[in-house]
């Protein structure tokens, strides 16, 4: 089974491909499928304007499989911080501004919080699957706090500044020290392996 992984965000699409490895799975990056099918052009890009991170996903899970034919995931996640309102949510990725970077967002995010005591905040995932026809949703979350100074040189985002409850990492540091820690992507993609396993897999093969 082909998968494409409907995103341009490379940090989730290693993450995501880590995780599935073990499937009987040909996944591709968008730049891969390209490459495959020697499609010119520009990679799809669709405008995020959905009001939850459900829709987002599927916007893009749905553009993507216009473009490439083939089934495919697509991930809207979003950091909910109690001090902001639950903000930045929808915004997350472009906290700082529309082509904000990852040191842009964290720098603000900082700024923001600068001696404020409540720090807690949670990731959300949410996981789009469009093969043309069906549509499935899987969603994982985590809940900790955001931390003042950066810890850790894994992952990206948000990873150096966030410690989930129970742990005194942050996500930057779990990555590498526990690659299969159970991140809101990853539980929102262990769901999503199961569906795989019980509706779809077994039937090609």
């Amino acid at each position: 089974m082909e998968l494409l992984i409907a995103s341009n965000n490379l940090g989730k699409v290693a993450e995501i491909k880590r995780y599935l490895q073990t499937l009987d799975l040909q996944v591709y990056s968008l730049g891969e499928w390209q490459l495959v099918k020697n499609i010119s052009g520009a990679l799809p890009d669709p405008e995020e304007n959905g009001q939850t991170y459900q829709e987002n996903a599927l916007i893009k899970a749905q553009a993507c499989f216009e473009w490439a034919g083939i089934p495919c995931l697509a991930d809207d996640t979003g950091l909910e911080v109690e001090a902001l309102d639950n903000g930045p949510g929808l915004y997350t990725a472009r906290y700082a501004g529309v082509n904000a970077t990852y040191a842009d967002n964290i720098s603000k995010m900082q700024q923001e919080l600068q001696g404020v005591g409540n720090r807690q905040a949670k990731f959300k995932a949410c996981l789009a699957y469009f093969d043309g026809s069906r549509v499935e949703i899987f969603n994982g979350e985590v809940s900790g706090e955001i931390l003042a100074e950066q810890q850790g040189s894994g992952g990206f985002g948000y990873d150096p500044i966030f410690k989930p409850i129970g742990r005194n990492q942050t996500f930057a540091e779990l990555k590498i020290s526990e690659p299969d820690f159970l991140t809101h992507r990853v539980k929102a993609l262990t769901k999503f392996k199961e569906f795989l396993l019980a509706s779809v897999l077994h039937k090609v093969q």
